[in-house]
């Protein structure tokens, strides 16, 4: 499993045989993961650098 931080926050990332790509948040402490196909390597395709450089870019939301 690997791990990357998006502004500030640890996202676990786990590689399965999916099809679709899926975030999760878990209670209590708000722990992130997101699961992603092996396909998704950044050869020619989304990758998730791709995702962290989008995120990075925003904003934070004003509460």
């Amino acid at each position: 499993m690997d791990q990357i931080t998006v502004s500030g926050i640890a996202v676990d990332i786990v590689r399965k045989d999916i099809k679709n790509m899926h975030l999760a948040v878990y209670p209590p402490d708000g722990r992130v993961r997101l699961v992603l196909s092996p396909a998704c390597d950044g050869r020619g395709r989304p990758s998730v650098r791709h995702f962290q450089t989008g995120l990075d870019q925003t904003p934070p939301p004003h509460i």
